[in-house]
């Protein structure tokens, strides 16, 4: 899925006793750009948290790590938002083919017409209401539809 799989490297206690390694690392949570992940791609704002998912995996000082959640930076998100326009947010809990639960929050934003004079360009909220429901229902297709591993390819 990424060019760059050894993108971190991590303290872990010794193996002590009855307490291994492995087992203080599982569970562990990293995040890292995409733009690490895949050197020149033109998504670097976006952050992806992977966890480390099953700690018998751990050889050669690797483990083996599955997605956990995709973020984007605060500077881009910041850089979405307008002065007169309406700031759209919705979240929506859709179920992939194979079975996993995710919940997308989504950021939406009004746009101003190529020929329009008037200086705002807010939405009503019946409008709103209705770009949620649309929003809510492409989510839900797009995911319920895919795999895991597609979906993060597509996202």
């Amino acid at each position: 899925m990424f060019q760059n799989r050894n993108f971190t490297k991590t303290p872990v206690n010794v193996t002590q006793g009855k307490t291994y390694s492995h087992e203080s690392i599982k569970g562990r949570i990293f995040e890292i750009s995409v733009g690490d992940l895949n050197p020149g791609c033109k998504t670097a704002y976006q952050k992806v948290r992977l966890i480390v998912d099953d700690a018998s995996e751990i050889t050669n000082k690797e483990c083996a790590t599955n997605f956990h959640g995709l973020n984007t930076t605060k500077d881009h998100l910041c850089s979405l938002i307008r002065k007169w326009h309406t700031l759209i947010e919705c979240f929506v809990d859709a179920k992939t083919s194979d079975g996993f639960l995710l919940r997308f929050f989504v950021v939406a934003s009004t746009l101003k017409n190529p020929h329009q004079l008037k200086a705002t360009s807010y939405a009503q909220r019946s409008q709103i209401k209705l770009i949620r429901k649309k929003i809510n229902e492409v989510v839900t297709k797009e995911v319920t539809r895919t795999t895991l591993k597609d979906l993060v390819s597509k996202l």
